[in-house]
């Protein structure tokens, strides 16, 4: 891909301006309508399981042996299933994801705490193990406050991955019409 890149710098100007644009949008829907955010990613989860379980089931079939044909009907008719679930279950999605973003900062802030303690013990330098005991307490309260007000978090998660999306694609935006200027 980074071939492809290099020899049409058009298509990552293209690809810059779709990044951008989905970015904006992203940022929009969880300020404007986070009902809509949650009911595309729910869509969109369980066309990516029907096609997933509807291939394994069709794959599965073909087998030449039976252990593979029937565990991959049963993992394929799984897949169509919770997709299906997602579908039922409104607010599945976000709710994940914000659980697995409170998760991942808990943890990061716990291990940030445990690098300080083995700092302090190995005698390093004040200032590094106070500033991870910092980060680690931190992302600990921020990870508590996000299970706790799942709908900001939610809509915060949102805003920030919108607003990263935007700058990727103006970073490649400017690359590319640099590279172009200089051909």
């Amino acid at each position: 891909m980074n071939t492809l890149f290099k020899k049409h710098e058009w298509l990552r100007l293209l690809f810059g301006a779709l990044l951008v644009g989905v970015g904006i949008l992203i940022t929009v829907l969880a300020f404007i309508n986070k009902n809509g955010v949650n009911t595309a990613l729910n869509i969109i989860l369980a066309v990516i399981l029907f096609v997933l379980g509807g291939l394994l089931a069709i794959v599965s079939i073909f087998s030449e042996t039976k252990i593979i044909m029937t565990s991959g009907i049963v993992y394929g008719a799984f897949l169509i299933s919770l997709g299906v679930a997602i579908l039922i279950i409104q607010n599945f999605v976000s709710t994940l994801l914000v659980i697995l973003l409170a998760v991942f900062l808990i943890t990061f802030g716990g291990l940030s705490i445990f690098k300080g303690v083995t700092l302090a013990i190995y005698r390093a330098k004040w200032y590094w193990y106070v500033g991870l005991f910092l980060l680690g307490a931190v992302g600990i309260t921020f990870g508590i406050l996000a299970l706790i007000y799942k709908d900001i978090a939610f809509v915060v998660t949102f805003v920030v991955a919108g607003l990263s999306l935007v700058v990727i694609g103006i970073i490649l935006i400017v690359f590319a019409s640099i590279n172009l200027k200089n051909k």
